[in-house]
């Protein structure tokens, strides 16, 4: 069997083969190779100090960690012998201190980490505060993130966990289960995470990239209603990039632990990183197509061998009836293990709605039985999705059967995989999430595509069919809780596939409108579907966002100069030159020339500089913007419901420097603003972005994170809960049409 990198983890699976008689009529396939070992009693690494402080935590006595740690190999390790940590001697590092660490080994054990080691943090704030020894006694530095930021955790909140007793358990993770009467938290450090380190696409400003690590609460702290509070328990696997095949759990809280729940902990961390999936071929399939399903173990952290391992995979309808089932042997080699299985005919044919598939591995060795899988499928429903009841406005508000519909509304893309949910789709966390939302509140939806548009579409005539299903899937599943959608085709700018200017160039407008016409023309008979033609839109440079600057390209140049004869009535450029020196008070040889970018700068010397062609640039890049926008309105009144509204979802820089409400209002069936950035003009943002005779609707509003000098985190969670609050206000009081806050998940 090849040695395949642990970071890159691509796997080899090798040529299929028939699995054999099943149980039930799902046809399996697998991929050949090698299963796990059976495991033995982990190597605990014990970062002990006499004395040493414990910061944000309860301090855990000897005798605790003894009873947690019994019939476990471990070994204390001083800040001295912290050098001799590796992921080939010990299978995981504890350190009971909270948020206090030694600075002195803090790079033996960003090199275990590194390595793929896997790592428990009972209490605080992890690596936030370096302890120094100086004499005898160990002194506490100040507060930092600068540790913590290097592994991915950006910041932390605290959040009062005393006032609440319901703590559930994650009832996908079968250890979970024994924390819930073993952790009592006060205080709750609430983490943020940064998991993606690089962009996949580097010229896109709304790029995702790969995503690092899978976090999952293990135990979270109830409110008074269904949603959960904070999670005083997580675990994050570190699936590739620079700590892959780690697993860190993290008891990030100040409050008490028992020593059988440390004692899950450090066994349940011990295991390091693994991801089961279960995945459809397609998120909808039409009828006549048998569904199939690919079930894949991923454990980055070691190769696998010696065990085997069943997967039982069972198909429900929506009433949870099961309709298939098997039991498939998972084999492969590396660091990946996989099987596939497809519907056999002899089932029938399936009625349309949703199916959930569940995936449970089954294994004499206990570090993998019962890991689980979920996710869904639809067979298409036409009725469902052509159910909806339309909108229509007046000047104020949507409407929906005459009557104003304030919207409230949320962005929302997917909680597992965000912007990627077109690629790698799960209705079964669609279904769920819409459920929640719906329960909560929420009455509109508004998601889109904000990066890597060829992979939907890579050029004339090659749309990716399988993003369309998922596109059929999610709406589906928004039709079934009654949720209407708001979908996005851009972000920023509108993708040129190879064309050289993305409002301009006719090559770039061809496929625009192609790529819009085919989803459109697929949700025709939908009703209650609205369109955004582009998020937060610049013009006209790619390569200057937020910005109104030229591209300089043949296209723009050809269309400024006519834009300009039209504009200043002029018959011969001759005569056009003339009125423009005068106009701008400039030299005539460089009159019809686009402005360049040091003339948009505020400076309060001029010297050569003609700020006033800057200006009517302005006024240039909106004619065109309103113009393009034009362009795909008819583009979707011709393919689509001529029912189905349309907006343009512009930012506060529509009060200013680009795209401006005030010029493409008139295109659109109702204008949009994202108060974002600019809190003290939150009022002054929906007057200038709401035209008389349509409404304005607030479709994106939250609150931007922001830093303080020394890397702490600007607001606290109370600070941005009552911003948010004040924003949504001010949104419905503004003779807004509703908000749409940034984001579910």
């Amino acid at each position: 069997m090849p040695t395949i990198d642990r970071r890159s983890f691509l796997g080899s699976l090798g040529a299929a083969a028939v699995a054999g008689t099943l149980p039930r009529p799902l046809k399996a396939f697998l991929v050949p190779g090698d299963a796990p070992q059976l495991p033995r009693a982990p190597r605990v690494a014990l970062f002990h100090e006499p004395d040493f402080p414990t910061l944000d935590a309860r301090p855990i006595s000897e005798r605790m960690l003894r009873a947690a740690l019994d019939g476990l190999e471990t070994t204390e390790l001083g800040v001295a012998d912290l050098g001799t940590l590796a992921p080939d001697a010990f299978d995981v590092l504890l350190n009971p201190y909270g948020s206090a660490f030694p600075k002195d080994a803090w790079q033996p054990i960003l090199d275990f980490l590194a390595d793929g080691g896997n790592w428990v943090n009972v209490g605080g704030v992890p690596v936030s505060v370096p302890v120094r020894r100086e004499g005898r006694e160990w002194r506490p530095e100040i507060r930092q993130t600068a540790y913590h930021k290097t592994l991915g955790i950006t910041q932390a909140f605290p959040v009062d966990a005393g006032v609440l007793s319901d703590y559930v358990a994650n009832p996908l993770v079968a250890a979970a289960s024994e924390l819930a009467g073993g952790v009592e938290a006060e205080t709750v450090y609430e983490l943020y995470y940064r998991l993606t380190r690089e962009k996949e696409f580097p010229d896109e400003d709304g790029s995702d990239g790969p995503r690092e690590g899978v976090l999952t609460p293990l135990l979270s702290v109830m409110g008074t209603g269904e949603h959960p509070v904070a999670a005083p328990v997580v675990r994050l696997d570190r699936m590739q990039g620079p700590y892959a095949g780690g697993r860190w759990v993290l008891a990030n809280f100040d409050g008490s632990i028992s020593a059988a729940a440390l004692r899950v902990l450090v066994e349940d961390a011990a295991l390091g990183s693994r991801q089961l999936t279960v995945r459809p071929s397609l998120a909808c399939y039409r009828d006549g197509e048998r569904p199939a399903v690919t079930v894949t173990l991923k454990t980055p952290g070691s190769e696998r061998r010696g065990t085997g391992l069943t997967c039982r995979v069972e198909v429900f309808d929506d009433r949870d009836e099961p309709i298939a089932a098997a039991d498939l042997p998972l084999e492969g080699g590396g660091f990946v293990a996989a099987a596939a299985a497809t519907l056999e005919s002899a089932l029938g044919r399936l009625e349309p709605g949703l199916y959930r598939v569940e995936a449970a591995l089954g294994s004499a060795d206990p570090s993998f039985d019962g890991l689980r899988a979920t996710s869904g499928f639809w067979i298409y429903d036409h009725e469902l999705l052509a159910g909806g009841r339309p909108f229509t406005t007046d000047a104020h508000n949507l409407l929906r059967d005459g009557e104003p519909y304030i919207v409230t509304g949320t962005s929302y893309m997917a909680t597992d995989v965000h912007r990627r949910f077109l690629l790698e789709p799960n209705p079964h966390v669609w279904d769920r999430d819409f459920a929640a939302m719906r329960r909560a509140g929420v009455n509109m939806v508004r998601t889109g595509i904000w990066t890597g548009w060829k992979r939907y579409m890579p050029g004339p005539g090659s749309a990716n069919e399988a993003t369309l299903r998922a596109l059929d899937a999610f709406l589906l599943s928004a039709r079934r809780h009654d949720v209407p959608v708001i979908f996005t085709f851009f972000a920023f700018v509108p993708e040129s596939w190879g064309g050289a200017n993305p409002y301009l160039d006719p090559r770039a407008l061809e496929v625009q409108k192609e790529f819009i016409s085919r989803v459109v023309e697929r949700y025709k008979e939908m009703n209650d579907v609205i369109w955004d033609l582009i998020n937060e839109p610049s013009c006209c440079s790619p390569l200057r966002l937020w910005q109104t600057r030229p591209n300089y390209d043949e296209h723009e140049t050809r269309t400024w100069h006519e834009w300009l004869r039209e504009r200043f009535s002029a018959e011969t450029d001759e005569d056009l030159k003339a009125k423009l020196a005068e106009l701008w008070r400039t030299l005539p040889e460089e009159a019809l020339a686009l402005p360049r970018l040091q003339e948009f700068g505020d400076r309060d010397i001029f010297e050569g500089l003609r700020p006033l062609k800057a200006m009517e640039y302005r006024f240039f890049a909106n004619d065109v913007f309103t113009r393009w926008a034009q362009e795909m309105v008819a583009t979707i009144r011709e393919a689509g419901n001529p029912q189905q509204l349309v907006t343009v979802g512009q930012d506060e820089g529509g009060t200013y420097e680009r795209p401006a409400p005030m010029f493409h209002g008139p295109v659109v069936d109702f204008t949009s603003n994202h108060t974002w950035w600019l809190n003290d003009d939150l009022l002054w943002d929906s007057v200038v972005t709401k035209t008389p005779d349509r409404p304005n609707l607030i479709s994106e509003t939250g609150i931007m994170f922001y830093e303080r000098i020394d890397g702490s985190a600007w607001r606290t969670e109370c600070e941005s809960r009552d911003l948010l609050e004040r924003k949504l206000v001010l949104a419905v009081a503004t003779d807004s049409a509703g908000f749409i806050e940034w984001i579910w998940n």
